[in-house]
């Protein structure tokens, strides 16, 4: 359901290199909230390879808190507190943006929407 092209952001968070990524859904899917809500626990394990050091041990499921960054919902969950790791991601439109903290997430929000 997501297109094969995608940005990467790097973030400098106190010292340690934060990862985010914006990702855009194909036209054809009408609404990405959909898509996501069923998979959202598992998102965190989806996106390891990607986001996570091989030695961050994370669970296989997790639950979801919602708070807000400029007017638009943010999903969150921590997921490996000991290493200050989260799975952050703002859905607007068509447009997925996660992060593997709360302030990458926000700065790959703010890149994708300028």
């Amino acid at each position: 359901s997501l297109d094969e092209d995608f940005n990467m952001v790097l973030y400098n968070d106190n010292g340690q290199v934060r990862l985010g990524l914006a990702l855009k859904f194909k036209e054809e899917v009408a609404n990405p909230n959909e898509i996501i809500a069923p998979l959202e626990s598992s998102l965190p394990q989806g996106f390891a390879a990607l986001l996570y050091p091989a030695d961050t041990s994370l669970p296989a499921a997790v639950t979801f808190g919602t708070g807000t960054y400029n007017n638009f919902p943010v999903r969150y969950a921590n997921v490996a507190p000991e290493k200050m790791y989260s799975f952050d991601y703002i859905l607007q439109n068509k447009l997925f943006y996660i992060g593997n903290s709360k302030e990458v997430a926000r700065k790959t929000f703010e890149a994708g929407v300028k």
